[in-house]
């Protein structure tokens, strides 16, 4: 049996297919999540607080945004 392992995070989304998991390896993504007017929204921030994890992602997006 062949199973592809996927990584699934608290949130409940494959990370592999969530946006703000790549944005840490493609400047693209991060640059699209980060130029967003409202960033971080308060999706974004309520998304952080579920894991420490997540917390480390937002503050990476954001210095991301500072280097762009």
């Amino acid at each position: 049996m062949n199973q592809k392992k996927e990584i699934i995070a608290v949130c409940g989304l494959n990370c592999a297919k969530c946006d703000i998991f790549e944005a840490s390896n493609n400047s693209e993504i991060a640059q699209s999540i980060s130029d967003c007017e409202g960033f971080p929204c308060e999706k974004l921030v309520e998304w952080s607080k579920k894991d420490e994890r997540y917390t480390e992602a937002l503050n990476h997006l954001k210095e991301m945004k500072k280097e762009l």
